[in-house]
C-alpha cells in the first residue's frame, strides 16, 4: 500500500496537528490509544468530508474516478472486515464503523457529484450503484440490527444515510452508459423503499398513502425503463407492492412462494429493516380477529414465516409476543419419549385482547435487534453462518461479492441480457418489434389477474 492514495498529504498533515484521526486511520501501534495519542497512518488515511466554505471557490481539488473506485474498494473491504488492514485489529464500536464509513462515502459523493459536468472524467454508473449497496448494507446491519451506543446517533446514522442513497439514486440515473441489470437493480431497491416508506405511514392515511405510493412506481418504472428489455427484479419488487395493497403480507415469506429465493439479497435487507416486523404485526392482527376465542395457536413461527434460532430456542418467540402486546401462556408438553418441559404457546382472544398500536420507537433497542437477527437465515440463505462472529454472519469474502450484485446466480445473462426483445431501439437507431409485451404491462396485467382471483375466492 502507498502512502496518500485516499487522502493528500496536506490534509493529513492538517489532521495530524489537529488530532481528527479515527480509530480507522491510525498506525498499528497507536490505533486502540485514545485519539489525541494517535498518529495518522498516510496509508489508509481517507478523505474527510467537509462543507464548501463561502469564498473558497473550490479551492480542494477532486479526486479522479480511478481514485475514487480506489477509495470505494477500500471502504467496502472496512465494511466487510471491520479493519482497514489484515493486521488491524477489528473495530468494536459500531458507531465507529458507521460513522467512518458514512462520511467517507459522502466526501467521495460530493467529488462524485462535481465530476459529473465532464462525461470524460466522471465515475460511470456502476460506481454509484455500488455506493447505493454499501448504503443499503450499511443501514441494515449496523443501523437495524445492531445496538448503537445511543439511541440518538442510530436514528442520525440511518436518516443521514438514507439522505445519501438518494443522491446516489438521482446520480445513477444522470449518468450514461448504464447496464441494463443494474438498472432493473435499482428499480427494484427504490420500489421497495417506496413501499415501506408508505407502510410506515400512520394507520389512517395508511391506504392513501400507499395508493400514492404505488402510483408514483409504476410512474417512475415507465419514466427510466427502456423499452424492449425485461425487468424481472422491478416485477418483483411489484408483486410485493400489489400483494402490501391487499394486506396480504404472508405471501412475502410463505415457503413455497418465489419471493425468498429471487428477491436480491439487498432488497430483503431493505424489507427485514424497515418493514417486516410491522408487517408481522398487522398479519398478528388478522390473525386476532380470525380466531376462536381463547384459541391456542402453536404454529405461529409458520404463520409469520420465523425461522428457528437459538436466540428463541423453539416455539413462537416470547419477544414477537411482548412486543405486539399479545398475551402468552406457558403449556406443559407431555411427550413420553422425553422429559416434560414447560413451552410457550400464544393464546388469541378475539375482541377480549385490544392489540396496541405499533409503535416501532417503544420497542426496546436490544430486543429489536434480537428480532431483525432472527431474519438473518432468511436474508441471506445458505451463505448465514450462526457461528460467524460478525454482524451480518457473512464472511467478508460473501459481503463484498453481495455488495458487487453478484448474491444470486438466477441474476445472469440468461434472464438479463442487453439485447432488445420488443418496440427498442438498437444501436444503428432502428426500431425493432417483438409481441412480447413490456414489463409494465405485464406487471398491471398480473396484479388484475390476482385481485380477480381474490375476488372469485370471497365469493
Amino acid at each position: 500500500m502507498r502512502p496518500y492514495q485516499y487522502c493528500s498529504k496536506k490534509e493529513c498533515t492538517e489532521r495530524q496537528e489537529l488530532g481528527q484521526i479515527s480509530e480507522l486511520e491510525a498506525t498499528l501501534e497507536t490505533c486502540r490509544l485514545a485519539q489525541s495519542k494517535r498518529v495518522l497512518d498516510p496509508r489508509i488515511a481517507v478523505r474527510k468530508y467537509r462543507r464548501s466554505a463561502a469564498g473558497d471557490n473550490g479551492a480542494r481539488s477532486i479526486r479522479s474516478k480511478e481514485e475514487l473506485s480506489r477509495t470505494l474498494n477500500h471502504l467496502i473491504q472496512i465494511c466487510a472486515t471491520l479493519r482497514s488492514t489484515p493486521d488491524h485489529p477489528p473495530v468494536k464500536s459500531i458507531d465507529t464503523i458507521v460513522g467512518f464509513v458514512s462520511d467517507r462515502l459522502r466526501a467521495c459523493q460530493s467529488d462524485a457529484t462535481r465530476l459529473m459536468s465532464d462525461p470524460g472524467t466522471c465515475v460511470p454508473s456502476s460506481w454509484h450503484a455500488r455506493l447505493i449497496r454499501v448504503l443499503v448494507f450499511l443501514r441494515y446491519v449496523y443501523c437495524g440490527m445492531c445496538i448503537a451506543d445511543t439511541a440518538a446517533s442510530k436514528n442520525d446514522s440511518a436518516r443521514a444515510i438514507d439522505h445519501m442513497r438518494s443522491t446516489a439514486y438521482d446520480a445513477y440515473w444522470s449518468t450514461n452508459p448504464r447496464n441494463i441489470q443494474e438498472d432493473d437493480e435499482m428499480l427494484c431497491l427504490d420500489a421497495i423503499s417506496r413501499i415501506c416508506i408508505a407502510s410506515k405511514n400512520s394507520a389512517t392515511n395508511y391506504a392513501q398513502s400507499l395508493g400514492t405510493s404505488w402510483n408514483g412506481i409504476l410512474l417512475e418504472f415507465s419514466k427510466l425503463r427502456r423499452p424492449g428489455f425485461v425487468y424481472p427484479l422491478w416485477n418483483l419488487a411489484a408483486r410485493i407492492g400489489s400483494c402490501v395493497q391487499r394486506e396480504e403480507y404472508y405471501t412475502l415469506w410463505k415457503s413455497d412462494h418465489s419471493f425468498g429465493k429471487e428477491l436480491p439479497v439487498l432488497a430483503k435487507c431493505i424489507l427485514s429493516g424497515e418493514v417486516l416486523l410491522l408487517w408481522r404485526y398487522r398479519t398478528v392482527q388478522h390473525y386476532n380477529r380470525s380466531f376462536g376465542k381463547s384459541e391456542s395457536v402453536t404454529d405461529m413461527n409458520r404463520l409469520l414465516g420465523i425461522i428457528e434460532s437459538t436466540e428463541f430456542g423453539t416455539g413462537w418467540s416470547i419477544e414477537y409476543a411482548n412486543v405486539f402486546g399479545v398475551p402468552v401462556e406457558e403449556a406443559e408438553n407431555h411427550d413420553s419419549n422425553s422429559v416434560t418441559k414447560p413451552t410457550k404457546t400464544i393464546t388469541m382472544k378475539l375482541k377480549q385482547v385490544a392489540m396496541p398500536e405499533f409503535n416501532d420507537r417503544e420497542i426496546n433497542a436490544e430486543t429489536a435487534s434480537m428480532i431483525n437477527k432472527s431474519d438473518r437465515r432468511w436474508i441471506f440463505g445458505d451463505d448465514f453462518d450462526d457461528t460467524n462472529d460478525s454482524p451480518s454472519g457473512l464472511s467478508p469474502k460473501t459481503i463484498c461479492r453481495i455488495l458487487d450484485f453478484r448474491d444470486n446466480p438466477s441474476h445472469g445473462a440468461d434472464t438479463m441480457t442487453d439485447k432488445p426483445k420488443n418496440n427498442s431501439i438498437d444501436n444503428t437507431g432502428n426500431k425493432q418489434t417483438s409481441h412480447t409485451s413490456t414489463s409494465l404491462s405485464r406487471a398491471l396485467a398480473a396484479s388484475r389477474a390476482s385481485d380477480g382471483g381474490q375476488r372469485k375466492k370471497k365469493k
